[in-house]
């Protein structure tokens, strides 16, 4: 301990030898450096490098609750007051040495434009006074960016605030803590717009989570991290891999600085899971998985976490009638499966079902080829035909122009009913698409074949009349075929158009006419009235030059009498 006092004693004579040796005068007013020697109730003796020590009153050292703000051996900057000979004791001020260097710090932040540090002491007329080393006036519309409606709360805080103005000669100094918070926002606005950019990586924690997804703290705003966006594993609740508190590494997906809304990422930061896709599920290659998702459309299956397939309800089953997935899967349920399509681009992996199971319709087209007569029930009738079930599960499509060779019936599916068994005959089997084409009319002859043989150019035939249209009377001459009589054939008087309207080509009226034309091909038959005439007048003169009949004098008479059917 003595050995500790002497080198104590040795460094103060040695700072007093150099103090003294540094000031050599001083005069009041003059700011020098001192060090605190002794400290009393009512003050520190500070050694300025004199012949006569210095004082500074306790006041000037003390803080608010009255604790001393130095100790014996500090070094303390104090402004000369006044010297008392006969007391050879120097007045110092500390208050001052801070006064001056307040101001000081006053003019350089309005200079530089930086901000000044102080406590709110006050509240008085129209604002706050601020201790910043001197006083200060802060105006109510310069507290704060909002609206302030009460001063109490901000007496005895720290606060920082730009100097707007100072008058050196009365020492007013006004400030503005708004215009502090204003630059600040705007800065922090800045870092957030270069830290928050799209790709980044950040740092954040989490603050409060939700069902779907959580809200994570970063550079003071909240940000959202959706459920879709935590992993590429599918989960059910973000609470499932996410904690409150948690510090998180994160990716920036997006960040508007207006609205100052963010979308923040997690399993971005990991390679996708759909990236190997193709290598890893080969299209007609055999997987298995598990079943997440059931909806109206289809099932979806876990291939590997964060990669679904979906097995649309068309490739569950070969039977059509698949009302519901649900029927067939049900989730949870381990499922093998056949790859049929991989969309790497859109994350989408078709599956099939079905398709590890023997297709019936390879079957049927072995069972029943072309030309087949099968009996089956009507399950359907639609606008363009009926739908026949042949055996469970198995339909086939009788389309409305293979119901009857006729065209005369307008509806020729009217003599239908659902549930009624009908003899039909297979047309087509395309197991790929699974479709059977069947007939009804080629049960029976077609009775457009060899027409050619049976209607000869210029012969007479008798039909009945089955429309009319502008251009012409539709006569069918048998059953399932119909001819033209085009207008210019119709009969009509010199210098008038045809009356194709007249009674005499009612609907349902026979009619005598004359083939002029038999287009077996485009089953096409044209009929004419004007040869039928020809044709009857040969008959009448071959008649009149085998008659000895002397009752009848020329062959005009004749024509008359065969035209009055006699």
């Amino acid at each position: 301990m003595v050995a500790g006092n002497e080198q104590e004693n040795e460094n103060t004579a040695e700072f007093k030898e150099l103090m003294r040796e540094s000031v050599r005068t001083f005069k009041i007013g003059d700011i020098v450096k001192g060090r605190i020697i002794e400290l009393r109730n009512e003050g520190a003796t500070v050694d300025i490098g004199y012949k006569a020590d210095g004082f500074v009153p306790a006041a000037e050292i003390t803080d608010v609750k009255g604790k001393c703000k130095f100790k014996v051996g500090d070094d303390i900057e104090v402004l000369i007051l006044s010297a008392d000979n006969k007391s050879n004791v120097v007045q110092l001020s500390r208050q001052k040495v801070e006064r001056v260097r307040a101001l000081e710090t006053v003019v350089k932040a309005l200079g530089d434009n930086t901000p000044v540090h102080g406590e709110v002491v006050s509240k008085t007329k129209g604002g706050l006074m601020v201790d910043i080393g001197v006083q200060a006036f802060m105006p109510w519309s310069q507290i704060d960016i909002k609206s302030v409606k009460s001063l109490d709360s901000f007496i005895g805080r720290r606060v920082r605030a730009m100097v707007i103005s100072y008058e050196e000669k009365t020492v007013n100094i006004i400030l503005s803590r708004k215009q502090f918070l204003e630059r600040e926002k705007e800065q922090q606005s800045q870092r957030r717009s270069e830290l928050l950019k799209d790709g980044n990586t950040v740092e954040g924690v989490v603050r409060t989570i939700t069902d779907y997804g959580a809200f994570v703290a970063i550079e003071g705003i909240d940000g959202l991290l959706h459920i879709s966006d935590m992993t590429w594993a599918r989960i059910k609740h973000p609470s499932e891999i996410m904690k409150v508190g948690v510090k998180l590494k994160l990716m920036v997906l997006k960040y508007d600085p207006g609205t100052e809304k963010l979308s923040l990422g997690m399993k971005q930061l990991e390679e996708s899971p759909w990236t190997r896709v193709v290598d890893e599920f080969r299209e007609g290659s055999k997987v298995r998985g598990r079943v997440v998702n059931v909806t109206d459309f289809g099932a979806f299956v876990e291939l590997k976490p964060g990669v679904d397939g979906l097995i649309h309800k068309t490739d569950l089953s070969w039977d059509r009638r698949v009302k519901h997935p649900g029927k067939y899967l049900a989730v949870g349920t381990e499922v093998d499966a056949i790859v049929l399509n991989v969309d790497q681009e859109n994350k989408k992996i078709a599956l099939g079902y079905k398709q590890l199971l023997r297709n019936p319709w390879e079957e049927i087209a072995e069972k029943y080829g072309t030309g087949t007569r099968i009996n089956g029930t009507i399950s359907s009738i639609t606008d363009f035909g009926l739908f026949v079930e042949i055996e469970t599960g198995v339909e086939g499509l009788v389309h409305v122009d293979d119901v009857a060779w006729s065209k005369k019936v307008k509806n020729p599916l009217s003599g239908y009913k659902k549930g009624e068994t009908v003899d039909t005959i297979v047309l087509s089997v395309d197991k790929n698409n699974q479709k059977l084409s069947l007939g009804i009319k080629q049960l029976t002859p077609d009775p457009w074949r060899n027409i050619s043989r049976r209607y000869k150019k210029g012969e007479v035939v008798e039909g009945t009349i089955t429309g009319k249209v502008e251009f012409g009377i539709f006569v069918e001459v048998e059953d399932g075929v119909e001819g033209l009589i085009h207008i210019s054939e119709v009969e009509h008087e010199k210098d008038k158009d045809p009356d194709v309207g007249s009674d005499a080509y009612t609907v349902g009226n026979a009619i005598e006419c004359a083939i002029l034309n038999v287009d077996e091909t485009n089953r096409k038959l044209s009929l004419g009235l004007k040869m039928l005439h020809k044709q009857k007048e040969k008959m009448v003169i071959k008649e009149y030059l085998k008659t000895n009949d002397d009752s009848v004098s020329n062959i005009g008479e004749m024509l008359k009498l065969k035209g009055n059917g006699k």
